[in-house]
């Protein structure tokens, strides 16, 4: 900013975010976390520090589920409102995405509660990754988009993103490229920035971009009748009313309660695939969804049971949990006393 900020509004229009993990892996730690800890839940964390990884007894996920929420709001007020305080004072876009969001268990170690994260974000983003968009077998892909489409819905946002076209291999056409970037706008993102955009395919990180891009390639006498499709039809997806009347629960506390089954980042805690399963075969349906995070349904449900977010959601979906919270579960029963409808797949989950 001292060397280009009467670039700043102009030219330079936004920052963007990709994979920031200000906290780490696991277990991310302070000298003040204890007693934020203290201040947020009323004991003293050092004393229960085995139960974070081990399941000792009943209390253990509990203590796991308390030491996520501190961690949340640390990194949520910290890091994530500090970049939108400094963009918004800068006269700038802030939007990005914080990890590999279709990953729901790698979420929960790095961001907790990822989906609410975006709020502060004037696009929230995702990244997906790899040619396999869309197929049955990467149905983890449906998720992770509708983590950045439905943060747009929930939180009034105009536009939802996309860090697009990553690591599709070197055999891509343009026909590939179309199908993966409508695949995206179909599931609600209008904003896309191309993944390392360069000037040529050489150098080690060569693979991370499709070729087809770059001018080298046959078919880049054709790549701006591409550009003129998706940026025709983001701006016609764009400004217009969502409606969506299911919604599935962002499953942050069923996440954060159980104990870490790998120290792996690819390494799915149980009942995740069954999840992203879900999200296929809803979609496979034709059953369009938004997913909602756990404290802005507690903040939506009034004390009459009534939903008040911008969607007029009369279904909420709880997908294979294990664990909820307690102020969420109350949230539910007055929306389904209230004439909601609440459909439990899987265990009943524990509050």
């Amino acid at each position: 900013y001292q060397r280009y900020g009467k670039e700043f509004g102009t030219l330079i229009q936004g920052a963007f975010t990709d994979e920031p993990s200000p906290g780490g892996f696991l277990y991310p730690w302070t000298r003040h976390f204890p007693q934020e800890f203290q201040a947020d839940h009323g004991y003293d964390l050092l004393e229960q520090l085995p139960h974070l990884a081990l399941d000792l007894n009943d209390q253990s996920p509990m203590v796991r589920h308390h030491y996520r929420l501190t961690q949340h709001r640390l990194q949520e007020h910290n890091y994530i409102g500090q970049l939108a305080r400094w963009c918004a004072d800068h006269r700038i876009a802030f939007y990005g995405h914080l990890t590999r969001t279709e990953w729901l268990s790698l979420c929960s170690f790095y961001w907790p509660n990822e989906l609410r994260c975006y709020k502060q974000m004037t696009i929230p983003s995702a990244d997906p990754l790899t040619a396999s968009c869309g197929w049955k077998d990467a149905a983890a892909y449906h998720t992770g988009l509708k983590v950045a489409s439905s943060a747009a819905h929930l939180f009034d946002k105009g536009q939802a993103g996309s860090d697009a076209l990553a690591v599709v291999g070197d055999e891509v056409s343009l026909r590939d490229l179309k199908y993966q970037l409508d695949y995206q706008m179909v599931l609600g993102i209008n904003h896309f920035v191309l993944h390392g955009l360069s000037y040529s395919i050489d150098g080690p990180r060569k693979d991370e971009v499709p070729p087809s891009i770059f001018y080298q390639h046959t078919e880049w006498k054709y790549m701006n009748t591409l550009m003129d499709h998706v940026r025709t039809t983001a701006q016609a997806l764009t400004g217009g009313e969502h409606i969506c009347d299911l919604a599935v629960l962002y499953p942050s506390t069923s996440l954060a309660c159980q104990a870490n089954a790998s120290t792996d980042m690819w390494g799915a805690l149980p009942d995740e695939m069954l999840i992203h399963d879900l999200a296929d075969q809803l979609l496979s349906h034709q059953k369009d969804f938004d997913l909602i995070d756990e404290v802005t349904l507690q903040e939506k449900v009034d004390l009459s049971g009534k939903l008040l977010t911008a969607e007029p959601y009369r279904t909420i979906i709880l997908p294979y949990l294990r664990y909820i919270d307690i102020q969420t579960a109350q949230a539910l029963q007055r929306f389904a006393h209230n004439g909601g409808c609440v459909i439990l797949i899987g265990p009943k989950p524990r509050a």
